[in-house]
């Protein structure tokens, strides 16, 4: 039964993309898992259709944004150029989120853990309006934000902005 809660979730990804939905969260105990199924799931997809895979990205707070497949890892070497070059300007989310809105159309960037930086004592307002500022940006050119966390949890101004879906682990 999870297995197909799982599968069902990565289908509702597509289905967003499909429309344009531009801020997805995935509740998820198993970002790894569920970031590797929906870039395979992409990939197939894309490959049925006979169509571009599209440049898929993966940050996260000790790796930085990185490319997920080959069409990205083109992307990101001219998001890094136009940034100064240097990888860690995408250490900080709010630098990230800044960078990628550059991104081409169709892209997919998957944030893991984006939640640590509006919870707690001393909430990132700008990481908040940094991924509040994509929203009208991605939806005109069918980019999408995926953001993994093990519970969705929004501040008021992200709450009805993001499309959340529940993975769980397989059984």
């Amino acid at each position: 039964m999870s297995e197909v809660t799982h599968r069902s979730v990565v289908s509702q990804v597509l289905e967003a993309r499909s429309v344009s939905t531009p801020l997805i969260a995935i509740e998820t105990p198993d970002p790894g898992a569920t970031t590797s199924e929906l870039v395979k799931a992409i990939e197939v997809t894309c490959q049925k259709a006979e169509a571009p895979i599209p440049p898929i990205f993966n940050w996260d707070s000790a790796s930085w944004l990185r490319a997920v497949n080959s069409t990205a890892l083109v992307v990101l070497e001219k998001l890094l150029e136009e940034s100064g070059g240097d990888p860690s300007a995408t250490a900080h989310p709010t630098q990230t989120l800044s960078i990628i809105k550059n991104c081409p159309a169709g892209s997919l960037i998957i944030m893991s853990n984006l939640h640590r930086f509006w919870e707690g004592e001393h909430p990132d307002i700008s990481v908040v309006q940094a991924v509040w500022n994509l929203r009208d940006i991605f939806k005109s050119s069918g980019r999408t934000l995926v953001v993994t966390m093990p519970h969705c949890t929004f501040p008021a101004e992200l709450q009805h902005d993001v499309m959340v879906l529940t993975a769980e682990l397989p059984s």
